[in-house]
């Protein structure tokens, strides 16, 4: 008898599980001129995986993310980065020919040894991961000896390229098939000044430069002076170990304005850098700033920390660290992370951000019976490879941002 109950109960729960799934494919999809799977990397060791449909012609929520039928959660995944899940980064970068895979590497790491490796976008699984060994000038220099490490990224065809965001600054090669380190160049020499903080940097469209960018400090990795220096590497160069500066230009802004990551447009012409308080449109051909986009009407202390275009260029997406009160104890806020459109030409924000944090770290609230079929089903809409997240907000820091557009 006890047995025939459990077959009834697991019947049940994957007849409920099919029907949402042809639910979830009769659902309208909200309209918009440009849709996709926008992928957001997170300290906690994992990327946050939102179907969007973006409308800026609507001007109060611009970015919104379907539903599914039967339940009342989004088409928000979480993909868990290594097999324990648990790796913090700031990195994430769908591979250029490959939109089934994504690469990363870790802003943290064991026992002097940094970790990258890649995603399986179609699974939403950890494909693979190999790790090196932190570089000695970095564990002599105990300021930043611990971390952080990878930040940005670029690519070639054939190469990972992720950035140290700690000190000394080295540029790394990994080769994207064996996830073999091929070359570790260090970003030294007359072109580069010693007091700087925070290397960030990607590649262009075409594969021809590597866009870097460095904060000036007072004192090697200390406060930021508010300047930046922007330089064009040359990327034949670069794969093959060697550093060869293109083209250079100086950015003087606020002490508040802070190199973060980037991208370029995808006809290469501008290049959309995160600063903490600002986005800089950049002149791709000759590194001046064309324009600014700031956090004016936002909640106070909001950072951004990466930026991208549309695929026409008309628009852009920023990611936010926002202070909310949801998810915090009483009285006291935690951060959210949240994805917000602006206008290019306009150079305006549109609309209000939406979250895309608050999903999987609030408490699920969907009943015993949904919750136990998802676990059968294998469900990793808010978690994988047995990592969670789901009790408690907490500070969900966001980083890198990358798109596969459809």
């Amino acid at each position: 008898m006890r047995e025939m109950n459990k077959k009834g109960f697991l019947l049940v729960v994957i007849g409920l599980f099919a029907f949402g799934l042809v639910l979830s494919a009769c659902a309208p999809e909200p309209k918009g001129a440009y849709k996709g799977r926008v992928f957001v990397v997170g300290m906690g060791g994992h990327i946050a995986d939102a179907n969007v449909a973006i409308d800026p012609t609507d001007t109060e929520n611009p970015i919104k993310i379907p539903k599914y039928a039967i339940w009342t959660g989004d088409k928000l995944h979480v993909i868990a980065m290594g097999p324990d899940g648990w790796y913090g980064s700031h990195d994430v970068r769908v591979d250029n020919k490959d939109k089934t895979v994504a690469y990363w590497s870790a802003i943290e790491g064991k026992a002097n040894k940094v970790l990258y490796g890649k995603v399986n976008l179609t699974t939403g699984k950890w494909a693979a991961e190999k790790s090196s060994d932190v570089p000695q000038e970095v564990i002599d220099f105990k300021k930043a000896a611990a971390g952080p490490y990878y930040c940005a990224s670029g690519q070639t065809p054939d190469y990972h390229i992720p950035v140290w965001m700690g000190y000394p600054p080295v540029i790394d090669v990994i080769d994207k098939k064996t996830l073999d380190l091929k070359h570790r160049v260090k970003v030294v020499g007359p072109d580069f000044p010693a007091n700087v903080k925070f290397t960030h940097g990607t590649n262009s469209p075409d594969f021809k430069y590597m866009f870097l960018i460095q904060g000036e400090t007072k004192e090697p990795y200390g406060d930021l002076t508010g300047v930046s220096y922007f330089y064009l590497l040359d990327m034949d160069a670069l794969t093959k170990g060697e550093l060869k500066v293109v083209k250079k230009n100086i950015y003087s802004g606020a002490t508040s304005t802070v190199a973060f990551r980037q991208t370029y447009t995808a006809d290469g012409k501008y290049i959309i850098q995160a600063a903490r308080d600002r986005v800089l449109i950049i002149n791709a051909e000759d590194l001046t700033v064309a324009g600014e986009v700031t956090t004016a009407g936002l909640p106070e202390k909001t950072e951004i920390h990466d930026a991208m275009a549309t695929p026409d260029g008309k628009y852009g997406l920023i990611n936010l660290r926002v202070m909310t009160e949801y998810g915090a104890e009483k009285g006291k806020k935690a951060m959210d992370g949240q994805i917000q459109l602006f206008d290019m030409a306009g150079k305006k924000l549109i609309g209000k951000p939406l979250s895309i944090c608050k999903h999987c770290h609030t408490k699920q609230e969907k009943g015993w019976l949904l919750n136990t079929g998802f676990k059968i089903v294998g469900c990793t809409r808010c978690h994988g490879e047995g990592r969670n997240t789901l009790d408690t907000l907490r500070d969900a820091a966001l980083c890198g941002m990358d798109a596969v557009w459809r």
